[in-house]
């Protein structure tokens, strides 16, 4: 297992710096700030957003609340490092057949 925190290569590539790395409570330490009101507000501006952009109808709302026991993986600096480089990978990859043309011409200049 490779943390970004033990390695100056890995904070440089990924931009951060070499600096004192956040823990693994981050998230929940972040998450814990704000008040039900603040993510009720935040929700319904996403919801909003969401509806009026066509990507969610009022009308209909399908849930799916079974929930099935499964291994997951401890989220170590450098699975979340190869998760996000794999997701980014993807997105160039559906930009590329979407944009052939904008995207070759944005690299040849």
């Amino acid at each position: 297992m490779v943390l970004v925190e033990n390695s100056e290569f890995l904070q440089s590539f990924v931009r951060l710096g070499i600096k004192p790395m956040m823990d693994y409570s981050f998230l929940n330490k972040a998450f814990g700030v704000l008040r039900e009101e603040t993510w009720q507000a935040i929700n319904q501006v996403l919801t909003q957003y969401a509806v009026e952009q066509g990507m969610i109808s009022p009308e209909k709302l399908r849930m799916d609340t079974t929930v099935y026991e499964t291994n997951i993986h401890y989220p170590t600096d450098s699975s979340l490092l190869w998760d996000s480089f794999r997701t980014l990978a993807g997105l160039l990859r559906q930009v590329q057949q979407e944009l052939p043309s904008w995207l070759s011409n944005t690299i040849s200049r």
